[in-house]
């Protein structure tokens, strides 16, 4: 029989004895109130064995309320009303289940004697009274598991546990985050005994006795470093035995000079590139050896944006909510969580606006909607605040600090010192990555004995090893050896459906193409006025047999056709993968598959080059008359406008290629013209490129002189001059046609195998 039911927001949920409540805005809690005022984990109520009840609040931003009163630890003697974050809050109904004919006072202590636990040990979610019916245990997001955990990192069916000796058999029921078993994936089943962790999402599970439990994973600190070093190949030092605890709920920034290893440090904590000697350790958790199941609890917001400006703030967080939450999740959940973000961040005014449009500061909370849709409880950031005048690096950091005070562990990298105040922390590096500072930002200019952080940071500079020998030695870590031999992340992203990665990448490319109504209009005039270049050619036999006084003509045609496709396919895909590399490399890491990635761009470009193709032909013969006869088709024209579409293509496979090459977008500008210069001399219309060695097979490397052979093929171009040099892919024969068709093909193939090669190990910036 329950001891006491809980309501909050008409939700109640029944406490028995020996069990605990979480209530917090977090989604692993038992009961989630929606104002935000309230912390993540908020307070926890807790019956002891014979029923007696006590609240704790868990140090809480804005406090817990009985009437006016502001309550830490209480006993509960009868019905009680408590309001979360503010008297008026959100309202928390206690009602026993047993007459004791005394009420609460406003505030009644707990008996000294009693030491109410700051996080108690666990909640029973399956009782003894369960388990002994040996039957199997749904767990997942729906409500007819036998687990219900409401977490966006959970699938509706997640995973099923089946009784059998000695613990149960785990089965994944093919969820989106996998289910971990001791911090790495499930692949075809294992076994949960006593000694295990189960996590799935942000919940641990675990057995003790006859029952499952919600196991509280939060020991000590939320996050520790444990003497971090990253030495390269050639031995030079970027992080030296780098050691401090971020407790759970506080902001900590790391700032120093130019080299000394402040983004090395994150992308150690975040796993993307370990750290060399050293441990971090995360709710308890190895992040090295658990990295499958600690992922998806960390948010990193890198120092570019990782949105796409062209859309609006719901557009572009409804795509990544596709992306980043389970396939499962219906349309109306995915508004619901895109719509919390928003609130949370306050970009309700903006909701609609183009992020191009936004200021600095909001397209950052942009970025950090984008992370807060998984909800993670820790939350990194490089150089948030990075080209931002002080009034927006003011907003960012006080974005920051909400999210600290809202329960989340903090840890920002930043090159700015105005707002540090604002921080709990502050770690300060010297070059070479070591710790020579790490306490209240109040105490730091004291320390360092400067009354400017200019002065520090060139002290830093001049003396890195004396500032971190004598920090070393008067502030010595207390932290347990770390393991010497640094264990291999499991970099494996989650699963998603592919269909469903497909189809939210197409429609989020053709929405962001039509937002930009410059580009969509340009990519249709494009054609038009490549096509309208073709009247300056003197002539109007056009493809037709032309009087001696004209035979350039056919030739000079086929030139601005071929080059011309070459340049609209290049010009369409030369930035598509640099401009989003970001974005990309962040997506990558939460679960977007690089080959699906790529193979919607490829689609997109398909469409885009099939249909500018279409244009251009279709404008250069009203014109210039068509060719007297094809190869096979029915149409002459036709077989012209394949052969167009074959060299835009590839090129534009061409451009995608280079657009992953290259470091930065200002590069892409040099590439497209001297490729396009490279088509134009090689293509074979200019200058003869047939049985010149060398020359030959550079030309063969290029989409135009295979697409420009197609065309002189099914135009009969050397009888229509004899006068060009013989080249036996210009005969009007099958034979010829397909050949050239095939090795457009087969350059096609090639560039896109290389530009996914490059895509997968493309290394991640943070």
């Amino acid at each position: 029989m329950p001891v006491a039911a809980v309501t909050l927001g008409g939700t109640t949920r029944h406490l028995f004895a020996g069990q605990s409540l979480r209530i917090g805005r977090d989604p692993t809690c038992d009961l989630v109130p929606t104002d935000p005022r309230t912390s993540r984990v908020h307070l926890v109520i807790q019956a002891d064995a014979d029923g007696d009840l006590v609240v704790q609040d868990m140090d809480s931003a804005n406090g817990t309320f009985h009437r006016d009163t502001r309550v830490s630890a209480c006993r509960v003697l009868d019905d009680v009303t408590f309001g979360l974050g503010n008297p008026d809050g959100d309202q928390l109904t206690i009602q026993l289940n047993r007459p004791t004919g005394q009420r609460i006072s406003a505030a009644q202590p707990a008996h000294e004697d009693y030491q109410a636990s700051p996080a108690p040990g666990h909640a029973v979610l399956v009782d003894a009274d369960q388990t002994a019916l040996g039957i199997d245990i749904a767990i997942g997001r729906a409500p007819d598991n036998t687990i219900v955990l409401d977490d966006p990192l959970v699938s509706r069916y997640h995973a099923r546990l089946t009784p059998t000796a000695g613990g149960y058999r785990v089965t994944d029921l093919s969820s989106l985050n996998g289910t971990q078993l001791n911090g790495r994936d499930i692949v075809g089943g294992a076994t949960l005994t006593p000694r295990d962790r189960l996590t799935i999402g942000r919940t641990v599970l675990r057995l003790t006795g006859d029952e499952i439990v919600r196991a509280d994973e939060a020991l000590g600190g939320a996050l520790i470093a444990n003497n971090l070093s990253f030495t390269l190949k050639d031995g030079k030092s970027l992080l030296s035995n780098i050691s401090f605890t971020v407790p759970s709920g506080n902001l900590v920034a790391v700032i120093g000079p130019s080299g000394a290893g402040k983004s090395t440090l994150l992308r150690a904590i975040t796993g993307s590139q370990p750290a060399t000697e050293g441990e971090v350790v995360y709710q308890g958790q190895d992040l090295y050896r658990s990295f499958a199941s600690l992922r998806q609890l960390i948010g990193v917001v890198p120092q570019d944006d990782v949105v796409h400006r062209q859309l609006s703030v719901r557009r572009a967080l409804g795509y990544a909510a596709e992306l980043r939450l389970p396939s499962d999740y219906r349309k109306s959940a995915r508004e619901r969580e895109v719509s919390r973000v928003i609130t949370d961040l306050k970009l309700d005014a903006h909701q609609d606006t183009q992020i191009s449009r936004l200021s600095g500061g909001q397209r950052k909370r942009t970025s950090v909607a984008m992370e807060l849709l998984t909800q993670p409880p820790l939350l990194l950031l490089d150089e948030p605040t990075s080209g931002l005048d002080p009034g927006l690096d003011l907003d960012v950091m006080r974005l920051l600090r909400e999210q600290a005070d809202g329960g989340r562990t903090v840890l920002v990298v930043t090159h700015s010192t105005d707002n540090l105040d604002i921080c709990d922390q502050v770690l300060v590096l010297a070059p070479g990555g070591m710790v020579a500072y790490y306490g209240s930002p109040s105490e730091l200019l004291g320390y360092f004995g400067f009354d400017r952080y200019a002065s520090v940071f060139s002290a830093l500079a001049t003396d890195p090893q004396g500032y971190a020998m004598h920090w070393a030695q008067t502030h010595a870590v207390q932290l347990p050896p770390p393991d010497a031999t640094p264990h291999p992340v499991d970099v494996s992203p989650p699963r998603q459906r592919v269909s469903r990665q497909w189809s939210t990448l197409i429609r989020r490319q053709l929405r962001i193409i039509a937002s930009d109504r410059s580009y969509a209009l340009s990519a249709v005039l494009l054609p038009v006025i490549i096509a309208a270049m073709t009247l300056v050619i003197p002539g109007e036999t056009g493809f037709g047999k032309p009087p001696p006084d004209s035979l350039g003509e056919p030739s000079q045609l086929l030139v601005i056709i071929t080059v011309g496709a070459a340049f609209m396919g290049m010009s369409a895909s030369i930035r598509e993968l640099i401009s989003e590399r970001p974005i990309f490399l962040r997506e990558r890491t939460v679960g977007l598959s690089p080959v699906v990635y790529l193979s919607a761009k490829v689609c997109v470009l398909f469409a885009m080059t099939l249909l500018q193709s279409a244009i251009l032909i279709s404008v250069v013969r009203l014109g210039k008359p068509g060719p007297d006869s094809s190869v096979w088709a029915a149409d002459p024209t036709f077989e012209l406008w394949l052969a167009a579409f074959g060299t835009s293509f590839v090129s534009a496979l061409l451009g995608l290629l280079l657009s992953a090459l290259v470091g930065t977008g200002e590069q892409t500008m040099p590439a497209l013209v001297i490729t396009i210069m490279a088509q134009l001399v090689f293509c074979g219309g200019l200058i003869t490129v047939t049985d010149r060695g060398a020359l030959e097979v550079v030309a063969a490397l290029f989409p135009s002189r295979w697409g420009f052979a197609q065309a002189a093929s099914t135009i009969d171009l050397r009888s229509l001059n004899p006068t060009v040099p013989p080249d036996w892919l210009w005969e009007h024969t099958v034979k010829s046609w397909l050949t050239a068709a095939a090795a457009l093909a087969g350059i096609g193939t090639i560039t896109l195998v290389l530009t996914a090669i490059k895509l997968i190990r493309q290394p991640s910036t943070t």
